[in-house]
């Protein structure tokens, strides 16, 4: 400690520490997406107040840098763990230090981060300005991974926003210079992957499968298990579009086990998630109760708060196939308020959207068209559409509720419900016991 006191060699530890800290932490996010998954998530939440500690003193020393990469390594684990908010005011203490900004590969990480994090809470127009940030600044630095990761930031945020048309054209971008490139067969199988996520949305699961399919090659050919599991897990939501459940479950399969095999708890939660989806649509509520509680309990230990919520409206799902009303509205409830808490603004709708299908299946149907009209003003303030999906069962259900009564009611109680704002909206679906 006497040592640590004197101002040089005080100085000389504390950098020691910074650094000693930005390998462990880029370490462990190298092996987020491995079999070592589980054991980098323990080291950073037993070292969580050191690197919080190398943080603040590279704040405070004004080490840009050092700061910068601190929060790009600690990003992805912030993502899972519902601490977006939290990880973007690190990002924007990082950007305090400096008037005008250095053009630097750690810029851009910090950048990058910013923008996945401002995607999860649903703040897509600021998101796009900090992928496009980036974008402008890897290409300053002919950084082509970087500029890959960038448009592909920007794809996610047009997919978000309903923009199919803008998402695809950049990742085919990304697809076209990365072909016959070995060194860029990274960038290609992560813009595939997220082509066959807006082609399947686009209703083209032909081109859905396609592309997943040449992204599982690579995938398989790299050794990656991580993204085989995610192309699989692909695969099976396109054939669940396609009411092809029984291929569907296969597939699902298929992708837990991959994830088991590399221990990924959050992708395991998912993989479960979507088996309780089919056998739900399928009929097995208890098989599904099982998925969506190992799901949730998998989310709970990894303190996936996103995976929490989405794991909470499954479950007020199997609530309503059961009848159990009340029981469904305490789940979607929870859900919603996991949502809000962690700034998902983007999920806000579909959660509304629970209360209105509840609301025809118990008969309260002026209570679903209140319902109905806030989902639809919720989800235009946000900028952020419903799935083609999640709109037609909310419209089917409208539908079944404005058959109950005449047009000019139904109208109004839409009406009604489109002049409410979030608040608004979310104080009456929580009263709607």
């Amino acid at each position: 400690m006497k040592l640590a006191q004197t101002p040089d060699v005080g100085a000389a530890v504390e950098e020691r520490h910074g650094r000693y800290f930005l390998a462990l932490a880029q370490d462990a996010d190298r092996r987020l997406d491995s079999a070592e998954q589980s054991a980098a998530l323990e080291r950073l939440d037993a070292e969580a107040p050191n690197i919080v500690a190398a943080l603040e003193r590279a704040i405070a020393a004004s080490q840009v840098e050092t700061a910068g990469l601190l929060v790009a390594a600690m990003g992805q684990p912030w993502r899972w763990r519902g601490r977006a908010r939290y990880g973007l005011d690190w990002c924007a203490r990082v950007e305090r230090l400096t008037a005008t900004p250095t053009v630097t590969a750690a810029s851009v990480k910090l950048l990058q981060t910013k923008g996945l994090l401002l995607e999860i809470v649903g703040e897509y127009d600021a998101a796009h300005d900090a992928f496009s940030m980036a974008l402008e600044q890897a290409e300053s630095l002919g950084d082509f991974e970087s500029q890959a990761a960038a448009r592909m930031g920007l794809s996610a945020v047009a997919w978000r926003q309903g923009d199919l048309e803008r998402a695809a054209e950049l990742l085919e971008g990304v697809c076209a210079e990365s072909r016959g490139r070995p060194e860029r067969e990274r960038a290609l199988r992560g813009a595939l992957g997220n082509l066959g996520n807006v082609a399947r949305d686009a209703g083209r699961l032909d081109t859905a499968l396609q592309c997943f399919d040449e992204a599982l090659v690579l995938a398989e050919r790299a050794g990656n298990v991580w993204q085989m599991a995610n192309m699989t897990n692909n695969r099976a939501i396109v054939h669940a579009y396609g009411n092809d459940l029984d291929a569907a479950r296969v597939e699902f399969e298929k992708a837990l086990a991959l994830q088991r095999s590399i221990d990924n708890r959050v992708g395991m939660s998912m993989s479960l998630t979507n088996l309780g989806v089919v056998h739900m649509d399928t009929g097995d509520l208890d098989k599904a109760r099982d998925y969506f509680d190992e799901s949730l309990t998998l989310c709970e230990e990894t303190a996936n708060l996103d995976g929490v919520a989405h794991a909470r409206v499954n479950l007020g799902a199997i609530h309503i196939a059961r009848g159990e009303f009340e029981a469904a509205h305490h789940s979607f409830v929870q859900g919603l308020q996991i949502r809000r808490e962690i700034g998902a603004r983007g999920l806000v709708a579909p959660s509304l959207a629970c209360f209105v299908g509840a609301a025809v299946a118990r008969g309260h149907h002026e209570r679903a068209l209140v319902a109905g009209g806030a989902v639809g003003s919720v989800a235009a303030r946000s900028g952020v559409p419903l799935s083609p999906r999640q709109q037609q069962q909310v419209d089917e259900d409208l539908a079944a509720a404005r058959a109950t009564m005449d047009a000019e009611q139904a109208d109004a109680l839409l009406r009604r419900g489109a002049s409410m704002d979030e608040a608004e909206a979310v104080a009456y679906v929580v009263s709607m016991v």
